[in-house]
């Protein structure tokens, strides 16, 4: 059955997404590891992280988004869509 098929694939594409970001939360530095778990795993907005890091805002966005670069060059060097 092609739709069997089909989740079979995609599970194991989401088991390697899993993994290769497990791989590269790990390269991040602790307080880029804070601000993404904060902001993309916990929902939390730049100033909710500010409150919890001590961070300002601005340094939040800053951080988030040179971060999520970061995490893209990683999987864009290992050639895994996501």
């Amino acid at each position: 059955d092609d739709g069997m098929e089909d989740a079979v694939i995609e599970a194991q594409h989401l088991a390697e997404l899993r993994d290769v970001l497990a791989d590269a939360l790990e390269a991040l530095n602790e307080v880029q590891q804070q601000v993404i778990v904060l902001k993309y795993f916990k929902n939390k907005n730049s100033k909710e992280i500010a409150q919890i890091t001590g961070l300002t805002s601005d340094n939040v966005r800053a951080i988030a988004s040179r971060t999520v670069k970061k995490l893209k060059d990683y999987f864009d060097m290992r050639q895994i869509a996501y």
